[in-house]
């Protein structure tokens, strides 16, 4: 249906090698925590400050 409009846009995602200090890194981070059930509302675990790990700069990376 879209194949004669359709093109490449030439964008490739790929993990970080490096954090946003410079060291090295496999581009995921694992935080262990205490908490049982998670909440879209409430963002309960997306900072340090509330038992997660806090977003990578969004203009150079894409937190996921």
């Amino acid at each position: 249906m879209f194949a004669s409009v359709a093109g490449d846009a030439e964008i490739e995602f790929q993990l970080a090698k490096f954090d946003p200090d410079g060291n090295a890194t496999t581009g995921i981070t694992r935080t262990s925590n205490s908490v049982t059930g998670f909440s879209q509302s409430l963002n309960n675990v997306k900072t340090t400050s509330t038992g997660g790990h806090d977003p990578w700069n969004t203009q150079r990376y894409l937190n996921i």
